[in-house]
Protein backbone atom coordinates (compact mmCIF):
# COMPACT_ATOMS: atom_id res chain seq x y z
CA UNK A 1 0.00 0.00 0.00
CA UNK A 2 1.45 3.33 -0.99
CA UNK A 3 1.54 6.22 1.86
CA UNK A 4 -0.68 8.33 0.45
CA UNK A 5 -3.26 5.38 1.05
CA UNK A 6 -2.02 4.85 3.76
CA UNK A 7 -2.77 8.11 5.13
CA UNK A 8 -6.21 8.40 3.70
CA UNK A 9 -7.42 4.95 5.78
CA UNK A 10 -5.87 6.88 8.70
CA UNK A 11 -8.01 9.52 7.93
CA UNK A 12 -11.02 7.89 7.79
CA UNK A 13 -10.59 4.60 9.04
CA UNK A 14 -13.01 1.53 8.23
CA UNK A 15 -15.57 1.26 10.35
CA UNK A 16 -15.58 -2.00 13.09
CA UNK A 17 -17.93 -4.35 14.72
CA UNK A 18 -16.94 -7.00 17.41
CA UNK A 19 -18.71 -8.80 19.93
CA UNK A 20 -22.06 -6.77 18.82
CA UNK A 21 -20.94 -2.95 19.40
CA UNK A 22 -19.83 -0.45 16.74
CA UNK A 23 -16.13 0.78 17.73
CA UNK A 24 -15.36 4.15 17.24
CA UNK A 25 -12.04 5.11 15.48
CA UNK A 26 -9.00 3.68 17.54
CA UNK A 27 -7.33 6.72 19.70
CA UNK A 28 -5.54 7.59 22.15
CA UNK A 29 -8.33 7.94 24.16
CA UNK A 30 -8.57 4.12 23.80
CA UNK A 31 -4.56 3.63 24.09
CA UNK A 32 -4.75 5.05 28.16
CA UNK A 33 -7.83 3.50 29.13
CA UNK A 34 -6.52 -0.43 28.11
CA UNK A 35 -3.64 0.95 29.74
CA UNK A 36 -5.14 1.62 32.67
CA UNK A 37 -7.06 -1.16 32.87
CA UNK A 38 -3.76 -3.36 32.56
CA UNK A 39 -5.44 -5.47 29.46
CA UNK A 40 -3.70 -7.61 27.95
CA UNK A 41 -3.65 -6.26 24.39
CA UNK A 42 -1.21 -3.96 25.62
CA UNK A 43 -0.15 -5.23 28.64
CA UNK A 44 1.05 -8.57 27.36
CA UNK A 45 0.23 -12.10 28.96
CA UNK A 46 -3.23 -14.53 28.40
CA UNK A 47 -6.51 -12.50 27.12
CA UNK A 48 -9.71 -13.84 28.37
CA UNK A 49 -13.33 -13.20 27.63
CA UNK A 50 -13.56 -10.98 30.82
CA UNK A 51 -10.52 -8.99 29.01
CA UNK A 52 -11.74 -9.45 25.57
CA UNK A 53 -15.07 -7.78 26.31
CA UNK A 54 -14.05 -4.56 28.40
CA UNK A 55 -11.20 -4.05 25.92
CA UNK A 56 -13.54 -3.75 22.88
CA UNK A 57 -16.65 -2.35 25.42
CA UNK A 58 -14.15 0.85 26.06
CA UNK A 59 -13.16 1.12 22.11
CA UNK A 60 -16.80 1.70 21.67
CA UNK A 61 -16.58 4.48 23.47
CA UNK A 62 -15.29 8.31 23.42
CA UNK A 63 -12.82 9.20 26.18
CA UNK A 64 -14.57 10.94 28.39
CA UNK A 65 -17.33 7.75 28.31
CA UNK A 66 -14.77 5.16 28.59
CA UNK A 67 -13.66 7.16 32.09
CA UNK A 68 -17.54 7.21 33.29
CA UNK A 69 -17.14 2.94 33.25
CA UNK A 70 -14.54 3.46 35.96
CA UNK A 71 -17.95 5.25 38.57
CA UNK A 72 -20.79 3.20 36.70
CA UNK A 73 -22.53 1.17 39.50
CA UNK A 74 -24.61 -0.81 36.83
CA UNK A 75 -21.05 -1.99 34.94
CA UNK A 76 -20.85 -5.17 36.66
CA UNK A 77 -24.08 -6.14 36.49
CA UNK A 78 -24.21 -5.22 32.40
CA UNK A 79 -20.77 -7.19 32.17
CA UNK A 80 -22.35 -10.44 33.28
CA UNK A 81 -25.40 -9.92 31.34
CA UNK A 82 -23.53 -9.45 28.44
CA UNK A 83 -21.21 -12.50 28.67
CA UNK A 84 -23.94 -14.62 29.27
CA UNK A 85 -25.36 -13.27 25.78
CA UNK A 86 -22.20 -13.98 24.38
CA UNK A 87 -22.11 -17.33 25.26
CA UNK A 88 -25.27 -18.46 25.38
CA UNK A 89 -25.38 -21.67 23.10
CA UNK A 90 -22.08 -21.43 22.25
CA UNK A 91 -21.89 -19.76 19.51
CA UNK A 92 -18.48 -17.30 20.66
CA UNK A 93 -15.77 -17.98 18.56
CA UNK A 94 -14.00 -16.46 21.02
CA UNK A 95 -9.91 -16.68 19.30
CA UNK A 96 -11.49 -15.23 16.07
CA UNK A 97 -12.85 -12.71 17.88
CA UNK A 98 -9.39 -11.66 19.58
CA UNK A 99 -7.95 -11.80 16.21
CA UNK A 100 -10.61 -9.28 14.88
CA UNK A 101 -9.93 -7.30 17.78
CA UNK A 102 -5.97 -7.46 17.67
CA UNK A 103 -5.91 -6.19 14.22
CA UNK A 104 -8.73 -3.56 14.69
CA UNK A 105 -6.11 -2.46 16.81
CA UNK A 106 -3.07 -3.06 14.53
CA UNK A 107 -5.09 -1.25 11.74
CA UNK A 108 -5.76 2.17 14.34
CA UNK A 109 -2.15 2.31 14.68
CA UNK A 110 -0.50 2.09 11.72
CA UNK A 111 2.17 4.71 10.62
CA UNK A 112 4.75 5.54 8.02
CA UNK A 113 8.39 4.28 8.58
CA UNK A 114 10.29 6.85 9.80
CA UNK A 115 14.08 7.16 10.92
CA UNK A 116 15.27 9.59 13.65
CA UNK A 117 18.05 11.74 12.51
CA UNK A 118 21.50 11.63 14.25
CA UNK A 119 20.81 14.49 17.69
CA UNK A 120 17.30 13.94 17.51
CA UNK A 121 15.83 14.32 21.41
CA UNK A 122 15.31 11.16 23.63
CA UNK A 123 12.01 11.07 25.39
CA UNK A 124 13.18 8.67 28.35
CA UNK A 125 10.33 7.24 30.13
CA UNK A 126 7.33 9.23 29.19
CA UNK A 127 5.05 6.82 27.19
CA UNK A 128 4.53 7.86 23.86
CA UNK A 129 0.93 8.53 23.55
CA UNK A 130 1.59 11.62 26.19
CA UNK A 131 4.82 12.76 24.10
CA UNK A 132 2.64 12.59 20.61
CA UNK A 133 0.10 14.73 22.88
CA UNK A 134 2.31 17.42 24.01
CA UNK A 135 4.19 17.52 20.49
CA UNK A 136 0.85 17.56 18.45
CA UNK A 137 -1.28 19.66 20.66
CA UNK A 138 1.81 22.69 21.28
CA UNK A 139 1.48 22.83 17.63
CA UNK A 140 -2.11 22.88 16.46
CA UNK A 141 -5.60 23.86 17.38
CA UNK A 142 -7.69 21.63 19.53
CA UNK A 143 -8.60 20.45 22.88
CA UNK A 144 -7.65 17.36 24.64
CA UNK A 145 -10.87 15.63 24.15
CA UNK A 146 -10.63 16.10 20.29
CA UNK A 147 -7.03 14.90 20.62
CA UNK A 148 -8.19 11.79 22.85
CA UNK A 149 -10.90 11.08 20.14
CA UNK A 150 -9.32 10.98 17.63
CA UNK A 151 -8.11 8.42 14.98
CA UNK A 152 -4.74 7.35 16.89
CA UNK A 153 -2.71 6.54 13.46
CA UNK A 154 -3.77 10.21 12.12
CA UNK A 155 -2.32 11.71 15.59
CA UNK A 156 0.69 9.90 14.94
CA UNK A 157 1.07 10.43 11.41
CA UNK A 158 0.71 14.38 12.74
CA UNK A 159 3.92 13.84 14.64
CA UNK A 160 5.43 12.30 12.65
CA UNK A 161 5.04 15.16 9.75
CA UNK A 162 5.71 18.02 12.16
CA UNK A 163 8.80 16.05 13.28
CA UNK A 164 9.83 16.14 9.76
CA UNK A 165 9.24 19.21 9.05
CA UNK A 166 11.54 20.41 11.69
CA UNK A 167 14.06 18.04 10.52
CA UNK A 168 14.30 15.52 13.06
CA UNK A 169 13.02 12.22 11.08
CA UNK A 170 12.74 11.25 7.78
CA UNK A 171 10.10 9.19 6.79
CA UNK A 172 10.10 6.40 4.73
CA UNK A 173 7.74 3.89 2.86
CA UNK A 174 6.97 1.29 5.36
CA UNK A 175 8.10 -1.54 3.23
CA UNK A 176 11.99 0.10 3.67
CA UNK A 177 11.58 -0.38 7.29
CA UNK A 178 10.36 -3.98 6.94
CA UNK A 179 13.91 -4.53 4.81
CA UNK A 180 16.09 -3.19 7.20
CA UNK A 181 14.29 -5.15 10.28
CA UNK A 182 14.86 -8.37 7.12
CA UNK A 183 18.53 -7.47 6.86
CA UNK A 184 19.09 -6.89 10.80
CA UNK A 185 17.46 -10.40 11.70
CA UNK A 186 19.35 -12.27 8.74
CA UNK A 187 22.53 -10.56 10.20
CA UNK A 188 21.47 -11.60 14.01
CA UNK A 189 21.00 -15.43 12.72
CA UNK A 190 24.35 -15.49 10.83
CA UNK A 191 26.52 -14.15 13.69
CA UNK A 192 24.03 -16.51 16.20
CA UNK A 193 25.50 -19.87 13.33
CA UNK A 194 29.09 -18.40 13.45
CA UNK A 195 29.25 -17.30 10.01
CA UNK A 196 30.21 -14.38 10.56
CA UNK A 197 32.10 -12.31 13.58
CA UNK A 198 31.26 -9.19 15.22
CA UNK A 199 34.25 -7.31 15.70
CA UNK A 200 34.53 -5.77 19.22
Amino acid sequence: MNQALEYFKAAVPDPWTILGLNLRPFSAGHLILLHRIESAFVAGGPINLDDLALSVLICSKTFEDGCALFNDLELNTFLVQWHEKLVEGGGLDFEEKVARFTEYMAEGQKCPGYIYKDGASEIGDVPTVQFVKAFVMSRMTMTESEFLNRPWALSVWDFLTLQAQGGSVRLCGSETVDDALDVAGKLAQLVKEGKIRCRS
